[in-house]
């Protein structure tokens, strides 16, 4: 009887270890969405876990590849702010920055954003460096990578975006003179938002010119002119540039 006893209480145990253990693989702790497929790991992968998902035969700018942790509060915060500056600007101001901040208001409704991971992300060099190879913390993401762009992306007070086929060894203004700029336009200036992550403010004109050149797929912000009285149009161009930096493309 004894036996029988001992025997179904090994039994009850050994069930409840499976069970748990079911329970608790059944629940990722990372997930990541990665070319229209979602990848879901049990423990926390090394990027070089997550990259072994790319098809082998296919090229990679590397440069270009992003990592965003999804539903995050602090973007959700900058679309707020986004949504409350640009409704206060078109209330306030004259028609021609009116129509400039439409404009912008729709074209970002119509993007994807999420808060940007700043690695970099390399399949050689995690395969070298350990330090470029680093384990993921737990949450959702969503990992971008693609062939090498073609085009730079420019918006801000340009009223429609527009996209310039890039061309090696040219400068900021190269690309910068062949921009239509609205009336409330800074001309001096752009902001290059480069597909790694690097931000760089970069004088166009004359006498602050800067030979800087853009790497395919980058995005360059017309910022708005300010002034003395101008402090919420200063704040609205740094919040572009965190939206640029977070937007998922």
């Amino acid at each position: 009887m004894k036996r029988l006893i001992t025997k179904i209480i090994l039994y009850v145990l050994a069930l409840t270890v499976f069970t748990s253990t079911n329970l608790f693989s059944a629940e990722p702790v990372v997930t990541v969405q990665l070319e229209h497929q979602i990848h879901e790991f049990s423990e926390r992968p090394r990027l070089s876990e997550v990259l072994a998902h790319l098809p082998a035969e296919t090229a990679r700018y590397w440069p270009s590849s992003k990592l965003f942790l999804l539903d995050t509060a602090d973007v959700s915060e900058q679309l707020a702010l986004f949504s409350s500056m640009s409704t206060s600007l078109l209330r306030s101001e004259k028609e021609n920055m009116q129509v400039v901040i439409a404009q912008l208001v729709n074209a970002i409704s119509a993007w994807q954003f999420a808060k940007r991971i700043p690695i970099t992300i390399d399949q050689d060099l995690v395969r070298v460096q350990r330090r470029f190879n680093p384990r993921f913390d737990s949450g959702n993401y969503k990992l971008v990578v693609s062939s090498r762009p073609t085009e730079i992306q420019f918006w801000g007070a340009i009223g429609q975006a527009k996209t310039i086929s890039h061309q090696g060894s040219k400068s900021v203004s190269f690309y910068h003179k062949q921009l239509s700029l609205s009336s409330v336009a800074d001309s001096s200036y752009v902001i290059v938002v480069q597909p790694n992550g690097e931000v760089l403010k970069v004088g166009v004109q004359l006498w602050n010119h800067t030979h800087y050149e853009l790497m395919p797929g980058a995005q360059v912000i017309i910022p708005f002119k300010t002034g003395l009285f101008a402090k919420s149009l200063a704040e609205f161009n740094q919040l572009l540039v965190s939206l640029a930096v977070n937007r998922v493309y």
